[in-house]
């Protein structure tokens, strides 16, 4: 199980870096503003369809590749002695890659927030898609599974 501590180790590293660059895209956008705000109604219209199709393929991405590996652990079938059998080696890589896509696409969502934020919306229309990225990256967290 060392293997997956590394595993989880980096991804809690990853993890973090990105939290904390939700912040800085929030600051960033709220200094560069525009100083007088457009209309952008059907840009705010188009981002929401874009989260949603964003949340939906990291759902989804979760679904295929994070859950077959926590399945595993949670079966007790990762506690053999010789380590992971070559089986488990690739759920391990998968579940890897599925939990950084996923929280890349956390990342996508506040960026669509930036973007609304630069095409003259208010603090309030971008807040939402702050919000969204932030509450999916901390349910979201890389935990050792089992």
């Amino acid at each position: 199980m060392e293997q997956v501590d590394a595993v989880v180790k980096k991804l809690r590293i990853v993890w973090a870096a990105l939290l904390v660059s939700v912040v800085v895209y929030l600051a960033a956008a709220e200094l560069v503003m525009l100083e007088r705000p457009s209309d952008p109604r059907m840009m705010r219209y188009a981002l929401i369809a874009l989260t949603i199709a964003v949340v939906a393929t990291a759902v989804e991405l979760r679904l295929r590749w994070v859950r077959p590996f926590e399945d595993e652990a949670r079966s007790g079938r990762l506690t053999g002695q010789g380590g992971l059998s070559t089986e488990q080696t690739a759920l391990l890589e998968r579940w890897n890659r599925g939990q950084t896509v996923s929280l890349v696409l956390c990342e996508v969502v506040a960026l669509y927030g930036v973007v609304l934020r630069f095409m003259g919306g208010t603090r309030w229309e971008a807040g939402p898609f702050y919000a969204v990225a932030v509450l999916l990256m901390v349910v979201w967290t890389p935990r050792r599974p089992g």
